[in-house]
């Protein structure tokens, strides 16, 4: 398999080129990681959606700090 480090490439490209003039969508993109991700990101917030109570944040959370009165 593939042994290069997702995260440290994933960081490489959010410091250097996200949102950049080299952010352009002629760079190589694997459409199906982009569709598995859609994917999970939809059926997370469709499973806490169905459930009955809201979801609440943990004790001393950082964003339960910042958005709990959100």
């Amino acid at each position: 398999g593939d042994q290069r480090d997702g995260g440290e490439i994933n960081t490489a490209f959010r410091q250097e080129s996200y949102h950049t003039p080299f952010d352009d969508m002629s760079q190589a993109f694997d459409f199906g990681a982009g569709a598995d991700h859609a994917r999970v990101n939809f059926l997370t917030g469709y499973v806490i959606a169905q459930e009955e109570n809201r979801p609440t944040w943990n004790a001393g959370d950082f964003f339960g700090g910042l958005f709990a009165g959100s």
